[in-house]
């Protein structure tokens, strides 16, 4: 097995892996290496294995981060939980796992941390403290309506529904989304990430992203930034 770091001329392999393996996520995709480098200027190591006719059989996202006490690690995606290794077989996972130590030492990082949605741990001391819900929906509303949501909900809904709120599904609502999410986050105590942050996520995915905007007299009142 050949463990090499990502070039240029990778990509779109990298990406076709990424969108037929069962463990893989949206987070894999290379449009996040693209927009963490470009807005936070992070330093990323992206590792593929490959067998003996050059395919890919495994790949690993990392960049390189401090802390608040500029203790450095390695994680294998700031702002998520559904990443780091996703392969075909255990030597493609074996190889991944060394060549990331290597890279631990040669940047001398304090701790590599993979964030994994399966169960499986490949490295020790291992955190367990988070979990991750997943709630299956069925593929008809009326069911979803009737059984899913609790009565108070569905009332709240019939409210909004009589209220004349208009909604709008726009890539152009960048803008009047962040106004409400970031007047949210600083009344919660909670830094806010930049504008160009999400600005950058709509360039690199284009296909992906949608902006939901709730409005009351053209008054924009909600909005929700949405992944497909």
């Amino acid at each position: 097995m050949i463990i090499k770091k990502l070039s240029k001329g990778d990509e779109i392999a990298w990406d076709e892996f990424v969108a037929k393996h069962k463990q893989s996520t949206m987070y894999h995709l290379i449009g996040w290496k693209k927009v963490i480098e470009s807005v936070f200027k992070y330093k990323s190591f992206y590792l593929m294995a490959l067998n003996a006719n050059g395919k890919i059989e495994g790949i690993l996202p990392m960049f390189l981060m401090q802390d608040i006490f500029r203790k450095k690690f390695l994680i294998s995606n700031p702002f998520s939980n559904f990443s780091g290794i996703c392969a075909n077989n255990n030597e493609a996972e074996s190889g991944l796992i060394e060549r990331a130590k290597k890279i631990a030492v040669e940047e001398n990082v304090q701790y590599i941390e993979f964030r994994q949605l399966n169960n499986k741990i490949f490295l020790e001391p291992s955190k367990t403290d988070f979990v991750t819900f997943f709630l299956k929906l069925n593929r008809n509303s009326d069911i979803v309506w009737t059984k899913s949501l609790k009565a108070k909900t569905r009332n709240q809904v019939r409210k909004a529904q009589k209220s004349d709120l208009t909604i709008n599904f726009s890539k152009n609502g960048l803008t009047e989304f962040y106004n409400v999410f970031s007047k949210n986050m600083r009344e919660l105590g909670t830094p806010v990430l930049g504008i160009n942050f999400f600005d950058s996520l709509l360039k690199n995915f284009p296909d992906n992203t949608e902006i939901l905007l709730v409005k009351k007299d053209d008054f924009t009142i909600a909005g929700m930034f949405m992944f497909k």
